[in-house]
């Protein structure tokens, strides 16, 4: 793809299938970042079935999706890991430090052992690899848009083998920066509205950095979540 291809936008569309999808005030914006034009326009024909989400540009290089990011402010991003000669993975990270709301869903055709579990840690909301289904794709989409991990059973499966809530797994190896940036606050004393004030983000922003927190280190209350943020920052001494 030779340079980002930029959607109008569209009236929304009403949705008449019955599907309990949330409704946003306003559709979530979408990129695409996809090199092989022919799996860009089919993600584009899928995505476009969808009431909540309105693509706003495709992109085939890290210079088209930086640009993208900048000029169309995307909730969401579609990404593939091979994007000609540029790494998406280190793509991945700059976008995360850059604009740590972008929900980002990883649909590659690497195998997940591979970066699954180095893309979640990072902040991506999904790893999905491309010998999956259409559905199973627009359920990791979906999760990720009302804030929600999602894991494949095979991510669930060693997800559960770690140990839970006892600093075993180094958070570091887990959680994005502005994961990390949250759980040394709630360390601090920090509440929620102090975090948002302190990292200059709104309040559900910091509960759904909490809850992404919780998903990945297995932890399931508030309680039990400070409780490990503080033997976290002891040890971190």
């Amino acid at each position: 793809m030779g340079s980002a291809r930029v959607l109008k936008p569209h009236l929304p569309a009403v949705p008449s299938n019955g599907r309990s999808l949330r409704q946003p005030a306003r559709r979530a914006r979408v990129v695409i970042a996809e090199d092989h034009p022919i799996m860009c326009e089919g993600l584009l024909d899928l995505l476009e079935q969808e009431p909540a989400v309105e693509v706003v540009g495709c992109a085939g290089s890290a210079h088209e999706v930086e640009h993208l990011m900048r000029t169309r402010e995307p909730h969401l991003l579609v990404l593939d890991l091979t994007l000609g000669s540029d790494d998406g993975a280190e793509l991945a990270r700059r976008l995360l430090v850059d604009w740590p709301d972008l929900r980002v869903v990883v649909l590659s055709m690497h195998d997940e052992l591979l970066y699954g579990d180095r893309l979640l840690a990072m902040g991506a909301f999904a790893y999905v690899t491309k010998d999956r289904t259409q559905w199973e794709f627009l359920k990791a989409l979906r999760s990720a848009l009302d804030g929600r991990v999602y894991l494949t059973d095979a991510q669930r499966e060693r997800r559960n083998a770690q140990p839970a809530g006892d600093c075993a797994v180094a958070p570091e190896r887990l959680l994005s920066p502005r994961e990390l940036a949250v759980l040394r606050l709630l360390a601090a004393g920090k509440t929620a509205a102090g975090i948002a004030s302190e990292l200059a983000v709104a309040p559900k922003t910091v509960y759904s950095h909490r809850r992404n927190i919780g998903s990945k280190l297995r932890i399931s209350s508030g309680r039990e979540m400070i409780r490990y943020a503080v033997l976290w920052a002891r040890r971190a001494r």
